[in-house]
């Protein structure tokens, strides 16, 4: 089930007319510390209104233009995908031209609306990302596979470990070292597993976890 869609309302209309203008690269460079912090709903807030007040705008350049790339990213990470579908039917279709980063990103909203979760793993592993892009796409694929995992935990009392192993976009034995790492039954004749809710403090491990991978990929990218 998709997640339930969060409109602009007048109120945040206004409050974009009256926000003092940013030029696109310093808005862009606003996300970026929102998104590598974390707070996706900061960038979301903040990229709704930077849309608005452009197309408000009587006079715009091309610099000025939204970050929708990341604005898509963002919808992402918090799995809102009937946003993130909205957004992308109203970009001009000149900046979805493709081979662009917006065209990969919106690949893998297409993979993941979908169910694609193959295609989805396949494009975040091969597509030459930029360094603004490379840590939040690499966060993105452990929080989809986090959370496909919790889906699947509650789902599924059968599936196959080689579905197990495609959903979450691993090998053959790292599947089976998930399962056995939440105590998941695994049965070795048939290939099958027979997973259980995850418990809260496995969940709470998870999101702990995701925090600390992608500081280590800002540190990285910052510290080569």
């Amino acid at each position: 089930t998709h997640t339930t869609q969060h409109h602009t309302t007048p109120h945040n209309m206004s409050a974009a007319c009256s926000q003092t203008h940013q030029s696109g690269s310093e808005h862009r460079t606003l996300l970026l510390a929102h998104l590598r912090a974390g707070r996706y709903p900061a960038a979301i807030a903040s990229a709704e209104l930077y849309e608005i007040d452009e197309c408000l705008a009587v006079e715009r350049s091309e610099a000025d233009r939204p970050s929708y790339d990341l604005l898509l990213l963002a919808y992402l990470h918090e799995n809102r995908l009937d946003d993130a579908r909205f957004l992308w039917k109203r970009i001009p279709s000149a900046q979805r031209a493709v081979g662009s980063p917006l065209a990969s990103v919106g690949a893998l909203l297409q993979a993941l609306w979908s169910r694609n979760y193959a295609d989805f793993y396949r494009s975040c592993e091969t597509v030459a990302w930029s360094d603004a892009h490379l840590a939040l796409i690499q966060q993105l694929v452990e929080t989809t596979r986090m959370r496909t995992l919790a889906l699947i935990s509650r789902a599924y009392t059968s599936i196959s470990v080689q579905d197990l192993a495609s959903y979450l976009g691993v090998s053959v034995d790292d599947a089976l070292r998930v399962a056995g790492d939440h105590s998941w039954t695994v049965d070795s004749t048939a290939n099958m597993v027979q997973p259980k809710p995850l418990t809260s403090a496995e969940k709470r491990t998870i999101d702990l976890e995701q925090v600390t991978q992608l500081t280590q990929y800002i540190t990285q990218l910052e510290h080569p």
